[in-house]
């Protein structure tokens, strides 16, 4: 039990995720000032197929996700995960990749999202979003995009690879240097 109200809000967003049912319609509702810092490999997961994972708060007070490793990632291991309104930060030069959408899993939609490089000269996601083969229809809607300006240690913002299709990037923006492409 737990988590069904503010005074009893789990601690991180991972075991929030852990008390979902998959495909029942769960929301998770992180709230303004939240934050947290990982140093490994799935920060989170969001495994469990069919959940909303969403925000509350503006600019700098939305829920905030900072990567102190290289090797930090936010994982999508499931169908049809929703995440909205979340704000990811580097917090270490060359985060390899900042949200890994795994191979296989459908559906997934990024909203309002920001992904900043930092602040600080160096640090950056050398590959901020990945979405591996066979992860069809992900959408970006509205998502900030904001890597270091003059400094192309991102390669690409948004990186489809292998054989995914109907993937929708639109309303987003673009800001700051990357050696291949947004």
């Amino acid at each position: 039990s737990g988590g069904l109200t503010p005074e009893d809000a789990f601690t991180t967003l991972d075991a929030a995720i852990g008390a979902c049912t998959a495909n029942k319609g769960d929301t998770i509702i992180v709230m303004p000032g939240h934050a947290e810092s990982f140093s490994a490999a799935n920060g989170w997961d969001a495994d469990v197929a069919g959940i909303r994972i969403i925000g509350l708060g503006q600019g700098t007070n939305r829920p905030t996700f900072t990567f102190a490793d290289t090797d930090a990632t936010v994982a999508i291991g499931a169908n049809n995960v929703w995440i909205e309104n979340l704000r990811f930060v580097a917090g270490i030069s060359a985060v390899v990749v900042g949200i890994d959408v795994e191979a296989g899993f459908t559906d997934f939609t990024c909203k309002d999202c920001e992904f900043y490089w930092g602040g600080t000269t160096g640090w950056d996601f050398v590959r901020t979003v990945i979405v591996r083969a066979a992860s069809h229809r992900a959408t970006f809607d509205n998502c900030r995009f904001l890597n270091e300006p003059a400094v192309a240690g991102n390669s690409s913002s948004i990186e489809i690879v292998g054989a995914t299709h109907n993937c929708r990037i639109y309303n987003c923006e673009f800001m700051g240097d990357s050696s291949l492409a947004c």
